[in-house]
C-alpha cells in the first residue's frame, strides 16, 4: 500500500502565499461551485480553494483531505461550520461515502503522488454520477520522478471519466470531468 510519506508535501507559506494569485487565479475552479453542493478539495495544502469556497458560500460543505499535517494544522485554525479538514492521502480517503460529492478539486494533486490510479479511482468513487471534477497537474518533463504523470499516462487517467472541457499546455494540463 503507497500512504501519505510519498506524496510530494509543499511549504505552507508557499501555498498561501497572497502572490500566488497572480499566476493562479481561484475563480478557475471556484465557478463551477453552486450554492447546496457537497466539495471535496482533494490534495488541498492549506486550503487555498477549499477556504474561499467555504467562505464564500456558506451552505456548501466543503471537505479538505491533504496528506501534509502542516496543511491540515493550517486549515484546521481557520474556524467555518463548512469546512472539515482531514489529514489522508487523495488516494486513500475511506471516511468520504460512495458517491457524495457534487465537486471534486484536484488541482495539481497527481503530481505529487505516486499512486495516480489511487487518486483516479478515489474521485470516481466519491462523484456522485451528476458531480464534476476539476483535475489538473503540473508537466515536469525533465525529472524521473515516480509522482510525474506524462501526456500518455494523463490521457489513460482522463479515460476513466467523460471529459467536458481540456485544456492543454507546455506546463499544465488541466480537465472537467464527468463520471
Amino acid at each position: 500500500m503507497i500512504t501519505r510519506d510519498n506524496d510530494r508535501h509543499i511549504p505552507v507559506f508557499i501555498l498561501n502565499n497572497p502572490f500566488r494569485r497572480i499566476i493562479e487565479d481561484p475563480k478557475e475552479v471556484i465557478k463551477w461551485v453552486k450554492p447546496g453542493m457537497k466539495v471535496l478539495d482533494a490534495g488541498s495544502g492549506p486550503g487555498y480553494y477549499a477556504v474561499r469556497i467555504a467562505r464564500r458560500f456558506p451552505n456548501v460543505e466543503v471537505y479538505a483531505v491533504d496528506s501534509d499535517p502542516n496543511s491540515i494544522k493550517a486549515l484546521q485554525r481557520i474556524n467555518l461550520p463548512n469546512l472539515h479538514s482531514f489529514l489522508a492521502s487523495a488516494a486513500n480517503m475511506p471516511f468520504i461515502k460512495d458517491e457524495s460529492m457534487d465537486f471534486v478539486i484536484s488541482k495539481d494533486v497527481l503530481c505529487c503522488t505516486v499512486d495516480h490510479e489511487g487518486v483516479v479511482r478515489e474521485i470516481r468513487r466519491v462523484l456522485k454520477s451528476s458531480g464534476i471534477a476539476y483535475i489538473s497537474i503540473r508537466v515536469e518533463s525533465l525529472s524521473k520522478d515516480p509522482r510525474n504523470v506524462s501526456k500518455k499516462e494523463w490521457e489513460r487517467l482522463l479515460s476513466s471519466f467523460k471529459v467536458i472541457e481540456a485544456h492543454n499546455s507546455k506546463f499544465s494540463y488541466k480537465a472537467i470531468v464527468r463520471k
